[in-house]
């Protein structure tokens, strides 16, 4: 990888806010593959037909981990 000085003095006084970018960006990756991963794990609970009183904390982990992939509120307009 190249490495520019003149890149990097020209990104002088916003490297915070860039940093800040990438972290919310990892952070919603890490997000996306959590909601997938909860998805695929209530969706085999469903199928070996399991109750659905035993079921109420996976649904309350899913609807949490896809309500913080909304973050920040009011991102999306049209959502509530």
């Amino acid at each position: 990888m190249f490495f520019d000085l003149r890149l990097w003095q020209f990104i002088n006084g916003v490297r915070l806010r860039i940093a800040g970018a990438v972290m919310i960006g990892l952070l919603a990756a890490a997000l996306g593959i959590a909601r997938l991963a909860l998805l695929g794990w209530l969706l085999a609970k469903v199928f070996r037909g399991e109750l659905l009183d035993a079921m109420i904390m996976p649904f309350a982990a899913v609807a949490g981990v896809m309500d913080g992939a909304r973050w920040p509120p009011g991102r999306y307009h049209d959502c509530p």
